[in-house]
């Protein structure tokens, strides 16, 4: 659950500016009118991809009284009580915040380009603990760039396995993020607690037992 769970604080940090409120305590400033942000309450919330972390997702959101819709080929129904299946066209014009739980394919890869931020609304914020190469990067500063969404926040990027070598100084939207408050990145930490990484631990190692106990 650790992904979905830090989706949630995504959601919530950029959308009440709670790293740059943080940013500004830390220079000593008691400014409270320049991070008014907005509800959860009350919002629409769309989920693309109704699996695990998609489902655990859905929870998070109407524990904030927010309304849950989904889009998912390969679900019919989700196990979230309210929680409603819609067109992805429909999704995109309600959703007040869109958070990406699709697995990564042909048919997900730059799923959200230019054509798809256009469909949504101004207001909206767009979450993605999913895999970068599911945004098409590019796009998506465009779309920031010109108000077409009000932000973004995310633990993925399109080229991150590259970054170990060749560092990621000159990346447009780590360089958009550096001046922008309505963006947010962490580095690929949705699973990294530690109670995910023990349960990790524990499923290799029972699934490496049940392998050598079925080769005796």
């Amino acid at each position: 659950t650790g992904t979905a769970e830090l989706a949630c604080g995504l959601m919530i940090d950029v959308t009440r500016l709670t790293p740059w409120a943080f940013d500004s305590i830390r220079k000593y400033e008691w400014n409270r009118e320049k991070f008014r942000g907005h509800n959860l309450y009350g919002q629409t919330l769309g989920i693309v991809g109704m699996g695990r972390l998609g489902t655990w997702m859905a929870r998070y959101g109407k524990a904030f009284g927010m309304d849950v819709l989904f889009y998912d080929p390969h679900v019919a129904k989700s196990r979230i009580a309210g929680c409603r299946k819609v067109s992805f066209r429909e999704l995109l014009k309600r959703s007040d915040a869109v958070s990406l739980h699709a697995h990564l394919n042909k048919s997900t890869e730059n799923m959200f380009s230019k054509t798809v931020f256009a469909k949504m609304k101004k207001s909206a914020y767009l979450i993605n603990t999913a895999r970068g190469r599911v945004v098409d990067e590019g796009d998506l500063l465009e779309a920031l760039q010109k108000k077409q969404i009000a932000g973004y926040a995310g633990d993925v990027l399109a080229d991150e396995l590259k970054f170990d070598d060749d560092g990621f100084i000159n990346h447009p939207m780590v360089k958009y993020a550096k001046n922008h408050t309505n963006v947010i990145i962490v580095p690929h930490i949705g699973g990294m607690t530690h109670e995910s990484r023990s349960r990790t631990d524990v499923f290799i190692a029972e699934k490496l037992a049940r392998h050598l106990k079925r080769k005796k």
